[in-house]
């Protein structure tokens, strides 16, 4: 309605001023009366002026409503400058818009109130700061967890670990961390993860903590009865075959009663065999049971590393080298990739040569029964920045529910296989403050992944 009354106003007072205008020519050449020209005149500047103050009040209208829309001001709505008829709708549009921004906002502080909420509530310490170190948000979790009262920029976090500040904004992008502290003379391990993003004109970094000690000790018992299990069954299976072997030895070199020994009269050339034969059985099996108490020494008292600076494709082209001969009599094809080319690591050479040595070693036995045999050697930074080496195969591969397993000591799918190149590889990899992961699809490929 505004906008028509605008438009037929407009029209009128510039026809209006127009005809006025004419008739001032007109008057002025037809009858040259000063008069009637000056009344003409005056005539012309009323209807400016009340053009002018037209348009002046309009533009006040227009200027109030929206400044009581930037206000979310309904009131304004009820002055009597807008209870005219042309305003009525102009009214309505108002109400009608500040009662959606205000259901908007009601909407908004409930989603403030709700997360506001959730993040006091979580047992995860939640601690958010800018590029500056200021600290944005911090929950109660985050202060308990690390035994603070009170934290205002990142720099405070030194009373928990001194170089904690700068790993936390050295490490902003999609990183991780492991710290221990001290909390009532016990230490406690606690995990940080740390991700960067952007909210509104601010780059927050947003870092949760959580102590992990309960975590660690599950799984560090259940490591324990895993090996466990092991080992006892390792053991009985030694332990069994001699126990039966003495029982039979004694039984056949006993009277029937076990009252003493038989005489030397009874004894003949089939128990003399028999004998040597379960004499033989207790060396076989004891000499295994020793091998197997040497290689749980192993895993157990692994070597200081030296870690230095090793060019990769040196690496790969020994490793490649050293299994020439077997690669050619078995028809396997051997692929080194590497990127960038020049790529380095820091490691100890001889630990870490071993380890892609015993799993290529692997990667050969699961070849026997595939068709086009492949190894693949992979090396490549990943989007963490970290240096990842991959052995990869196309082999019969690994069962999804033995995968777990394939890293406890002396555990092994092969029928002569040993059980401790997995375990002993993980270990390597964790002295070098890295991982080992693995993935497999059955006659497919089989994927082993040291990342450091």
């Amino acid at each position: 309605m505004v906008y028509k009354n605008l438009f037929i106003n407009a029209i009128l007072r510039t026809i209006l001023l127009a005809v006025s205008c004419y008739l001032l020519a007109y008057s002025h050449v037809k009858f040259n009366d000063w008069l009637i020209n000056a009344n003409l005149i005056i005539l012309i500047l009323v209807q400016v002026y009340l053009m002018i103050n037209y348009f002046n009040r309009l533009n006040e209208r227009l200027a109030d409503f929206f400044t009581a829309i930037e206000n979310d001001d309904i009131s304004f709505a009820l002055n009597p400058k807008f209870r005219e008829e042309k305003y009525k709708k102009l009214a309505a549009k108002l109400i009608n818009i500040s009662n959606k921004i205000k259901n908007l906002r009601i909407e908004n502080e409930k989603q403030h109130f709700f997360f506001k909420y959730i993040v006091e509530n979580v047992d995860i310490g939640l601690i958010g700061f800018n590029e500056n170190g200021k600290v944005e948000f911090i929950n109660k979790a985050a202060l308990d967890i690390l035994n603070l009262k009170k934290i205002n920029t990142v720099t405070d976090l030194e009373m928990v670990s001194p170089n904690l500040p700068g790993r936390l904004l050295k490490n902003k992008t999609d990183g991780q961390l492991l710290i221990k502290t001290m909390q009532n003379g016990m230490m406690v391990p606690i995990s940080i993860k740390i991700k960067e993003f952007k909210f509104y004109d601010k780059n927050i970094i947003l870092t949760s903590f959580q102590n992990i000690k309960a975590e660690l000790e599950e799984k560090e018992l259940d490591s324990w009865q895993k090996t466990m299990r092991v080992l006892t069954h390792e053991i009985m299976n030694s332990i069994g075959p001699i126990v039966s072997s003495i029982d039979t030895i004694s039984d056949i070199l006993s009277k029937e009663k076990k009252e003493g020994p038989k005489p030397l009269a009874e004894i003949n050339e089939e128990m003399i065999i028999d004998t040597l034969k379960g004499i033989q059985i207790v060396k076989d099996r004891s000499i295994g049971l020793n091998t197997f108490v040497k290689n749980f020494r192993q895993l157990t008292s692994m070597p200081k590393i030296d870690a230095r600076p090793l060019n990769i494709k040196k690496l790969f082209d020994q490793i490649c080298f050293l299994f020439k001969n077997d690669c050619k009599n078995e028809n396997i094809k051997i692929i080194t990739e590497i990127y960038p080319y020049a790529l380095e690591v820091i490691a100890d050479k001889n630990l870490l040569e071993q380890v892609i040595i015993n799993l290529v070693k692997n990667a050969i036995d699961a070849l026997q029964s595939a068709k086009d045999k492949k190894v693949h050697l992979k090396a490549f930074i990943d989007y963490s920045n970290r240096v990842n080496i991959q052995v990869i195969d196309n082999g019969q591969g690994i069962k999804e529910e033995l995968i777990d397993q394939v890293f406890l000591p002396f555990f092994t799918t092969k029928k002569n296989g040993s059980g401790i190149g997995l375990s002993w590889a993980k270990q390597i990899m964790k002295l070098h403050g890295g991982d080992v992961t693995l993935k497999s699809i059955l006659n497919k490929e089989t994927k082993i992944t040291l990342t450091f």
